[in-house]
């Protein structure tokens, strides 16, 4: 009888002769990987151009170029039901497969993997949300290193943590066709900064990285600013971390010497009033900027007025988004006199968005002179101040948005992600949650939030009203939840 070993060898080289064959496309180490777990059950792997026909005379089948066969056999190699929805987007050739939420996990992953060696039509894959794990996203990465087609893939969400920041610059390394990566939300820390920059930095078409709802803080700041002076992206998002006034100074400085960059988001952190003059300091020394978001970061009206000093010192700055901070309305009116001094043939300046701040009542005087002077620019107004009074007009918040801002809040305290809460939410790990599991939920992470709301918001998520809360209704939510009423709901 054969050792272990001995089947392990055989299946290996059962594996590699049938990929060896001439008429036989050669496949990646991913499908050999396969391949082998395959023999060592006797349930043989179907390779992508080859179909087992019980009736002889039938006609071989032409290669599957879509892999949707593919992944049907490899979804029952690995003992996971096929998506038919997934298979019909494969089949039907589509460019963009987006599959938020999907629940793969690390078998339906393999799964796609496989697939997508043989596809060559998509060239976006979304996989936000889809607790892909360690094992999922190392198939992702080893497919990558043979795809060429993929040029935008969004691994968001999927608490991929160390293990994943360390693949995924592997990947980085190994494929140079990824123009768009969102990694958004996978808890990544300081020492996983250090690790992604480095595969960042020196990719030759990388141009969107999406690195929000992380863990970074001012500690790693030092490789953000070395990451800014050295990379060619055109867009950076780094919003939602946890970078302090120290972080704002490293990550500005970072800023003025990068010549690439033309939207940089950079909202909720806590900057306060030093950071926003160090920002200011940028964009009176930075060239090609033409977006800067730093919205809610804590600062207040000496942060802002150097940062409205920066801006008239700026030739290509088109968009400016400074709301939900703590800008009382005495300077918004002096930044609208200030606006006046402009030159309207230097400055390319045509939206402040100012969203859930209070205005003064001179506002709409105020703009009307600005005008006269940049006729193109457009402010997005907050809450004006009442003609007759002193009273605001507060924008609408219903109460199921209310509940959602409150969950969102508490995530962004706690530092943790929507599906580590579901996971204290589901008694039961059923993958869903009733309406009394919520409560609890709720009750004992202490969210505040009335009953009256909490019933509002329950049939808010509860979108099919089955009764019952599911992982993809509340992350699907939340992630939509509009950034205007965020802030409108901050700063009342």
């Amino acid at each position: 009888m054969e050792n272990t070993a001995d089947v392990k060898i055989n299946a290996k080289k059962q594996a590699e002769k049938r990929l060896s064959k001439p008429h036989e496309k050669r496949s990646s180490s991913l499908t050999v990987d396969c391949l082998m777990e395959s023999e060592m059950r006797n349930k043989p792997f179907i390779d992508d151009d080859s179909e087992t026909v019980l009736n002889v005379a039938v006609k071989r089948p032409s290669f599957d170029i879509t892999g949707s066969q593919t992944y049907i056999r490899a979804c029952k190699m690995q003992h996971v039901v096929p998506s038919s929805k997934l298979a019909k987007q494969l089949a039907e050739g589509n460019t963009i497969l987006n599959l938020p939420y999907y629940g793969l996990a690390e078998g339906g992953t393999m799964a796609l993997s496989i697939a997508m060696l043989v596809n060559t039509s998509v060239t976006c894959l979304y996989l936000r949300g889809n607790n892909i794990g360690q094992k999922g996203i190392s198939y992702i990465q080893k497919m990558m290193v043979e795809n060429n087609s993929i040029t935008d893939l969004d691994l968001s969400e999927n608490e991929l943590k160390e293990f994943g920041a360390k693949t995924i610059a592997t990947m980085l390394d190994t494929n140079r066709f990824i123009q768009k990566i969102d990694i958004s939300g996978n808890e990544f820390t300081d020492s996983d900064a250090r690790v992604l920059s480095r595969s960042i930095e020196v990719h030759p078409v990388l141009e969107f990285v999406n690195l929000s709802h992380n863990l970074f803080s001012d500690s790693s700041s030092p490789v953000f600013e070395q990451l800014l002076e050295n990379c060619k992206l055109k867009y950076l998002d780094i919003s939602w971390n946890q970078f302090r006034t120290h972080g704002a100074l490293h990550i500005s400085s970072g800023l003025k010497e990068n010549a690439y960059l033309k939207t940089f988001n950079v909202s909720w952190n806590g900057f306060d009033d030093d950071g926003g003059a160090a920002f200011g300091d940028a964009l009176a020394n930075n060239g090609f900027l033409t977006e800067l978001d730093i919205s809610s970061c804590r600062i207040t009206a000496e942060g802002f007025g150097k940062l409205m000093c920066g801006l008239k010192s700026n030739e290509r700055l088109e968009i400016l988004k400074v709301g939900g901070n703590y800008i009382p309305k005495e300077a918004i009116e002096t930044s609208l006199d200030f606006l006046v001094t402009f030159d309207p043939s230097t400055t390319k300046i045509r939206i402040i968005d100012l969203t859930g701040l209070h205005l003064p009542r001179s506002f709409d005087q105020k703009m009307h002179e600005v005008r006269q002077v940049l006729p193109m620019l457009k402010i997005k107004p907050g809450c004006e101040e009442s003609v007759k009074g002193s009273r605001t007009k507060p924008v609408y918040v219903d109460s199921a948005t209310e509940g959602l801002i409150a969950i969102k809040q508490y995530l962004e305290d706690k530092s943790i992600s929507v599906f580590k809460l579901f996971r204290e939410f589901d008694d039961d790990n059923s993958d869903s949650i009733d309406y009394n599991e919520f409560k609890r939920g709720l009750q004992a992470a202490e969210i505040p939030l009335p009953s009256s709301k909490v019933d509002k918001l329950l049939q808010h998520l509860d979108s099919d009203h089955n009764g019952e809360i599911e992982l993809a209704e509340l992350a699907t939510k939340l992630r939509g939840l509009s950034e205007k009423l965020i802030r409108s709901k901050t700063v009342s």
